[in-house]
């Protein structure tokens, strides 16, 4: 398949399996802004992230800039430690780099009245999104990692709160784009999802948005600050 031709099925694909309605978990990164994007903005984002952080800033901006309404979830009025039982309950071998991402899963289902939530789950290893990744210029571990340990456990989360998932990357489809093309494809002038990139701009989204360097999920909503400031990670692991 011609790289110009994956490009657009991929567009196409993504729109077809994202939901006609439903929460998002919305970081304002590439990933989910694509989703809402290609949903026609028929989703309810939101957004997870204490008041000062970098989540919340992009994510608003990026509601300003593309014009939909952006709900925020502030985790200075959580009770972070109750989602951090929740998810030791579910998984008693969860790691602390595991506790900081999921709880921003958590925090959402726990929030929306939504009984599905589409994630960007799936997209930073796929599409090379990870700085190892970038690095190595192998996602294997990663992709690994993320079928054996993140989605069975994701999958028990959202059963616990008695809602979906829905992970419009992880379609069969668009895995076999990802692993048709090697890490010359994903990776350009040393960042990764080339692809989803190229995707996003054929979609019609500004450059600040498709140009744009996303951090992960427990450093850019400030989980990871956090909870070493309180020192958790003592306690839980």
């Amino acid at each position: 398949m011609e790289y110009e031709d994956a490009i657009s099925l991929l567009r196409d694909i993504l729109r077809e399996n994202i939901p006609g309605h439903g929460s998002l978990a919305f970081s304002g990164g590439l990933d989910s802004t694509l989703l809402m994007h290609l949903s026609g903005y028929n989703l309810n984002p939101y957004t997870v992230g204490f008041r000062d952080s970098h989540d919340i800033k992009r994510s608003e901006e990026v509601s300003n800039i593309l014009g939909f309404r952006l709900h925020e979830i502030y985790l200075d009025d959580v009770k972070l430690e109750d989602h951090v039982e929740i998810l030791k309950n579910i998984d008693g071998s969860i790691t602390r780099s595991e506790i900081g991402y999921e709880l921003v899963l958590s925090v959402v289902l726990s929030s929306t009245d939504d009984d599905t939530i589409v994630t960007g789950q799936g997209a930073d290893e796929l599409f090379y999104g990870y700085r190892r990744t970038i690095e190595s210029g192998s996602n294997e571990d990663q992709w690994r990692k993320l079928i054996d340990r993140t989605l069975p456990r994701e999958k028990k989360i959202a059963e616990y709160y008695g809602k979906e998932v829905i992970a419009p990357y992880l379609n069969q489809s668009i895995v076999k784009i990802a692993m048709s093309f090697d890490s010359s494809y994903h990776i350009r002038d040393g960042q990764g999802k080339a692809m989803i990139r190229d995707a996003a701009r054929s979609s019609g989204l500004p450059e600040q948005i498709y140009g744009y360097k996303k951090k992960a999920a427990q450093y850019g909503s400030g989980i990871d600050r956090y909870l070493k400031m309180v020192n958790y990670f003592s306690k839980l692991i």
